[in-house]
């Protein structure tokens, strides 16, 4: 938690350093997965109301059912939680289909009028740890690989995990539904 706070500053990154804290502190050792995430979870609602940035009206089963991440077609996905949201967006470079313009961005809930001043900061840079941050440069990495490998002759087409990727299954069939209705 606190490395994805530091390198990420995004979705409820400072709640969610100081619950993490808190279970280790609070949790007796052995809980259930179950206890430690409902004590994670509370510890960051009690946070949030404390501050006076609030949290919505949602139990714990709503924010289950939801799930951590949403993908809205065609090309934004937000790995969202009840105090904030880490956001991505592909948009096309003009007419090169190798390349797009990344679009990151990090929402979160502040107390009224301790709001701090939207900052927008630009990068072409995808390994520049400084700017990105370990984890996003990690998640980088490998996109110039996939990119070269999905046009060799070899590449047959992708076969996506059914369960951990059904939302790239869900984008293919949105895509050609799309596609097929014009």
């Amino acid at each position: 938690m606190e490395d994805m706070a530091a390198t990420l500053n995004a979705g409820s990154s400072v709640r969610a350093v100081h619950a993490a804290r808190r279970v280790m502190q609070e949790v007796a050792p052995g809980s259930s997965p179950i206890e430690v995430l409902t004590a994670f979870g509370g510890f960051i609602r009690e946070d949030a109301v404390n501050s006076g940035a609030g949290f919505p009206p949602i139990t714990p089963q709503e924010i289950y059912a939801a799930g951590i991440d949403w993908h809205l077609f065609p090309n934004q996905i937000m790995l969202q939680s009840p105090t904030g949201l880490l956001g991505y967006r592909a948009r096309p470079n003009g007419d090169d289909p190798d390349s797009c313009v990344w679009d990151v961005y990090s929402l979160q809930r502040y107390p009224p009028g301790q709001e701090p001043q939207v900052v927008q900061e630009w990068s072409h840079d995808l390994a520049d740890e400084a700017f990105w941050g370990r984890i996003l440069c990690q998640d980088y990495e490998n996109m110039a690989d996939i990119q070269r490998g999905m046009k060799s002759r070899g590449f047959a087409g992708s076969r996506p995990n059914p369960v951990q990727e059904r939302a790239v299954s869900n984008f293919h069939r949105a895509l050609h539904d799309f596609v097929a209705e014009d």
